[in-house]
């Protein structure tokens, strides 16, 4: 077992406010999933999304297609975001 710890967060509210989300993400890739989960997840409505969250109705489409298709590796803008993979053990939730 690992004796590593993460970094202690400061607590706050949860929220579903976009506003007050954005600031609390650490990585591109951890806003652009938010912007679609309720989408993906919930079916909410793409204009509806797109109102609150300040991004095109087009692009969350096609970040939904994405993730559609290649799951959370489409969200990594970047080749080199790609190559950062996360360890097996992790990707499967056994950590």
């Amino acid at each position: 077992m690992s004796t590593r710890r993460c970094r202690k967060r400061k607590r706050v509210e949860p929220t579903h406010d976009w506003k007050r989300l954005v600031p609390l993400f650490e990585w591109p890739e951890q806003e652009s999933y938010e912007a679609i989960r309720p989408l993906v997840l919930f079916g909410e409505p793409v204009a509806e999304r797109a109102e609150q969250t300040g991004v095109s109705e087009r692009t969350l489409y096609r970040r939904v297609e994405g993730f559609e298709h290649k799951g959370m590796e489409s969200l990594f803008a970047t080749e080199k975001a790609r190559r950062k993979r996360l360890p097996p053990a992790m990707r499967e939730g056994s950590l």
